[in-house]
């Protein structure tokens, strides 16, 4: 998410570029009138993407960025294609949960496969989430503060941090930052504003 490192490897800068880029794509979906008006799970995509941009990602992370991609991708062009029953609210939470579900078998699979690195990737991100926690805001990045603003809510209504390792938590969290990203001018224009 926020792993800081002075001196990123040329790989992770290639991490970084391409979720920001993915980041990019998200937002123009989160921007679509015909996407927006059936979901807020774009808006959230779009800024916890771009929160995994800064810093050095991991591959794991990176690569279920990008597996994440072709499947919200999918859903975006069903949304376009098909009028949904679903509220907005509804729809939001169902893709929330969809995508966390992915995130919770790729977990599941790297336990598995490597128990000291899944144990490490939850670590990391846990440490990612406590260091947003314990700062301010006030000079940093629209994405920032929008995820800043959300932990903080989720936090409250957890009674605690948020935990990676927790589906339950991480599709709360989830739900928050659409609900706070979605009163945020998203436009190319205002995110410039102070973005690595």
């Amino acid at each position: 998410m926020l792993h800081l490192s002075f001196w990123p490897s040329p790989a992770a800068q290639a991490r970084s570029r391409a979720l920001l880029q993915r980041s990019d794509r998200y937002r123009a979906l989160a921007l679509d009138p015909h996407i927006c008006s059936r979901t807020l799970f774009f808006h959230a995509a779009h800024i916890v993407t771009r929160m995994l941009s800064f810093g050095s990602p991991t591959p794991f992370i990176a690569g279920l960025s990008a597996t994440l991609e072709e499947i919200n991708l999918a859903y975006a062009q069903r949304l376009r294609r098909h009028a949904s029953a679903l509220s907005l609210a509804e729809a939001t939470r169902k893709f929330v949960e969809l995508e966390q579900r992915h995130v919770e078998n790729a977990l599941r699979h790297l336990w598995q496969s490597s128990p000291a690195a899944a144990a490490e990737e939850v670590a990391r991100m846990n440490r990612d989430l406590q260091r947003v926690a314990s700062q301010g805001v006030v000079l940093f990045s629209p994405t920032y503060r929008i995820f800043h603003h959300a932990l903080q809510n989720t936090r409250r209504g957890l009674g605690r941090l948020p935990d990676f390792g927790s589906q339950q938590h991480r599709q709360a969290l989830g739900l928050e930052i659409a609900c706070v990203a979605s009163q945020f001018d998203l436009s190319p224009a205002a995110a410039s504003v102070r973005e690595p």
